[in-house]
């Protein structure tokens, strides 16, 4: 996940559905912590490859 649109729709929804009781976690090809809006670090985003 970086930053750009996508990723933030995808942000925004993992937030709307914590915020209505859900457990969420971001499984990604891609994840750099410090190229990534900052949303993402409370849903231990995490990488495969």
């Amino acid at each position: 996940m970086g930053i750009g649109g996508a990723e933030r729709l995808v942000l925004d929804a993992a937030i709307a559905m914590q915020n209505n009781g859900h457990q969420v976690c971001i499984v990604t090809n891609q994840y750099d912590s410090t190229h990534a809006f900052d949303d993402s670090k409370q849903f231990g985003a995490s990488s495969l490859y």
